[in-house]
């Protein structure tokens, strides 16, 4: 009995290791499109209360970016961000810059596993950022947070809609402040 025991015992594990090879290989890249260049093109507002929400609130924004994937689930990107928001507390225009690092993730592959044929792509973004705002000649640290949408429009260009924020204290107002971006842009992924 306990012969029987041990080799049924065996043969399941064969199994569950021939399986998890199979899924290695079917889930896994072959090292594509490890480095990246992105430039973002949109608007910025100051805060998200329906207060904010008027035209005088809305500001242009920029963001430029290299991008690394680690691994096909993950992957860096460090860039700068800005030109300026628009505060209706002061009526001003803030001019700023923000250095940013971020960790992508790649939800695509985290839920369906690799597909070398797929044409959308959502990447979850978190990172910090360290800002300086001209107009108040002061520094600030701040989160960032965001989705991106990628379209593949070659097999290296990507058309991208990015929703994102920067979370900080003491950006526009003396307390918990929020900056929300909408951009477009485009991605290029450098070939091995």
């Amino acid at each position: 009995m306990k012969k029987h025991l041990f080799i049924g015992l065996l043969l399941l594990c064969s199994c569950y290791i021939a399986d998890a090879q199979y899924n290695y290989k079917k889930y896994s890249r072959k090292g594509n499109n490890d480095w990246a260049l992105s430039a973002n093109g949109g608007i910025q507002i100051a805060g998200v209360a329906p207060s904010k929400w008027q035209k005088e609130n809305i500001a242009p924004y920029m963001r430029i970016a290299a991008e690394k994937w680690l691994k096909t689930a993950v992957g860096l990107r460090f860039g700068l961000q800005g030109l300026s928001f628009n505060y209706v507390g002061d009526h001003s225009k803030h001019p700023y810059v923000g250095l940013f690092g971020e960790a992508m993730f790649n939800t695509n592959y985290i839920f369906n596993g690799y597909n070398p044929n797929r044409i959308w792509l959502l990447n979850l973004d978190i990172g910090v950022c360290f800002m300086y705002d001209w107009y108040k000649n002061i520094p600030n640290f701040c989160f960032t947070g965001g989705l991106t949408n990628s379209f593949r429009l070659t097999d290296a260009l990507y058309f991208n809609f990015t929703i994102a924020s920067m979370f900080g204290w003491s950006i526009y107002e003396s307390n918990e402040d929020l900056l929300p971006s909408f951009s477009v842009g485009l991605t290029y992924r450098f070939r091995r």
